[in-house]
C-alpha cells in the first residue's frame, strides 16, 4: 500500500474515532449547501447552531417488545422524556388555527380531526432529519393508513431561520407529499407545546389529549413502536383486513 494509501485511511480512522468520541453522526448532506459543521462540530444552517433541536441519537433498530392490552389490542410507546416541555401525556393539546402551506386555508386542527388519533409532525424544510423522516417514516406510514384510516396527519412547519410557507409547499409538493401541512407563524404552537426539538411527533386521541409523543427520526426504537402502533391499531386492522 502506498504511504498516500495508508495516511489517508489514517486520517478517516481518526476521524471516524472523532466523531464516535463526541457522539456525533455524521452529517446528512440532505440539508442543503447551508447546511454544515463547524469546527467544533456543531450542526450549522445559515451561520445558526442548529444542533441543538436535535437529540442525541438512540440506538437503532426495531424493538419488538411493544404491549397488548387484554384484548389484544397494541399499546402506545412510552413518552420519550423533555421533548415537550409545557406538556404532559394526558392533557388536552390546545386547539390552533393555522394557514395551509397548500392553499392558504384556515385549518383548525379540532375540526380537522377526522379519527380516533391525529398525528402531529413538527418540522423544518432546511432540516435534514425532517426530510428524512418525511420521506422514509411518514410517507410509508401515510401510504399505508390510506385517506380513510383512523389517523389524520398535520405537518406543523415551524417558523425557524428563514423557513416560510412556500419554502415548506414546494417541498411537500416536489416529494408528492398528501398530507395536510400548516405553516406556525411565530412559532405559537411549539411554544405553547414546548416543543424544542425537531422532528418530534405527538399523537392525540379522539378527544384533542395526548396520547404519547417522540423524537421522530429514522432508525429510533420510539419511531419504530410508534409507527408499528398506529399500523396495527385494533381500529386500523377492521377497516382495514389483511393489511
Amino acid at each position: 500500500m502506498s504511504c498516500f494509501k495508508s495516511l489517508a485511511l489514517t486520517l478517516a480512522a481518526t476521524l471516524v474515532a472523532a466523531l464516535a468520541i463526541n457522539g456525533c453522526t455524521p452529517l446528512d448532506r440532505s440539508g442543503g449547501p447551508e447546511y454544515d459543521r463547524d469546527p467544533e462540530g456543531r450542526e450549522m444552517y445559515k451561520g445558526e447552531d442548529v444542533s441543538k433541536f436535535h437529540k442525541k441519537k438512540e440506538g437503532g433498530g426495531e424493538d419488538p417488545s411493544i404491549g397488548k392490552d387484554h384484548a389484544g389490542c397494541p399499546l402506545p410507546p412510552a413518552a420519550e422524556k423533555d421533548v415537550l416541555n409545557n406538556l404532559k401525556v394526558g392533557d388536552a393539546f390546545p386547539d390552533f388555527t393555522l394557514k395551509s402551506v397548500t392553499d392558504g386555508s384556515d385549518v383548525s386542527r379540532a375540526k380537522h380531526a377526522k379519527g380516533h388519533y391525529q398525528l402531529l409532525f413538527v418540522w423544518a424544510s432546511w432540516c435534514p432529519y425532517c426530510q428524512n423522516a418525511s420521506s422514509k417514516l411518514l410517507k410509508p406510514l401515510y401510504d399505508d393508513l390510506g385517506t380513510k384510516s383512523n389517523v389524520d396527519i398535520i405537518a406543523i412547519g415551524i417558523d425557524l431561520l428563514g423557513d416560510t410557507p412556500d419554502g415548506q409547499k414546494a417541498y411537500l409538493n416536489s416529494n408528492g407529499f398528501k398530507w395536510t401541512g400548516v405553516f406556525d407563524q411565530d412559532g405559537k404552537v411549539r411554544n405553547s407545546a414546548g416543543a424544542n426539538f425537531i422532528p418530534t411527533a405527538i399523537l392525540l386521541d379522539d378527544t384533542g389529549k395526548i396520547v404519547t409523543y417522540g423524537y421522530y427520526e429514522v432508525d429510533r426504537p420510539y419511531t419504530n413502536r410508534l409507527n408499528q402502533f398506529l399500523r396495527e391499531a385494533c381500529e386500523f386492522k377492521e377497516k382495514n383486513p389483511g393489511k
